[in-house]
């Protein structure tokens, strides 16, 4: 490689740093970096609760593939769910166990057993159930209407927001180095804990809807 070609390199990996650089100081450009933890103490992880086993009727679109039934939520350690889903007959779809850092499949449904398929489930649900927040290592923020806090994981590009009053989750935004990918909402509460909740995927056709039905 030429002096020439070595020089183009490097000038090409610093407009590329610059540009990943830029695209994140978007994201962050409406939020005010927050330095106290008092926010944090607030934040409600709606999963962990309680012991208690929720169930959401449940609606997962992947695709031309359409699937429905229950999901069944259940935590079983401080970090770590069994996540059950059954059509009404009791036919089970998938039974997984998920923790921050590791996944067991106890049960999937042939047809849904492949592996680009249970990776989006179990990615998504630990966005759903916040399992994997380490929240001493976060970076915080406030919404300039400071109505809503904002937790990014460490070494993360998702973004989780809170309402500042509550304390409870309002929505997740995931991103790739290029744009968003994935949004989650969390409505209607009751009981501090949502009645339902909808992920949407930007890049592909995968959505999931829950509703609950007890818990």
């Amino acid at each position: 490689m030429t002096s020439i070609q070595r020089l183009g390199k490097l000038i090409f990996i610093c407009y590329l740093l610059l540009f990943i650089s830029s695209i994140f100081s978007c994201r962050t450009s409406n939020l005010i970096k927050y330095k106290n933890n008092e926010e944090l103490k607030k934040a409600i992880f709606v999963f962990e609760q309680t012991e208690k086993a929720t169930l959401y009727k449940t609606e997962i679109n992947l695709f031309k593939n359409y699937f429905s039934g229950i999901t069944v939520i259940k935590k079983i350690s401080k970090k770590t769910y069994r996540i059950v889903f059954m059509n009404e007959t009791g036919m089970k779809f998938f039974d997984f166990e998920i923790s921050p850092e590791d996944y067991k499949i106890h049960h999937i449904f042939k047809p849904m057993n492949k592996k680009i398929f249970v990776k989006l489930l179990i990615n998504d649900y630990r966005l759903i159930l916040m399992n994997n927040i380490n929240t001493e290592q976060a970076k915080k923020y406030l919404t300039k209407n400071k109505q809503t806090f904002v937790i990014k994981p460490n070494k993360s590009s998702t973004f989780y927001f809170f309402d500042t009053k509550t304390g409870l989750p309002e929505r997740v935004e995931k991103y790739s180095y290029f744009r968003k990918i994935i949004t989650i909402n969390y409505l209607e509460y009751k009981n501090n804990k949502p009645q339902k909740i909808k992920i949407n995927h930007k890049n592909i056709l995968f959505k999931m809807e829950f509703l609950v039905v007890s818990g």
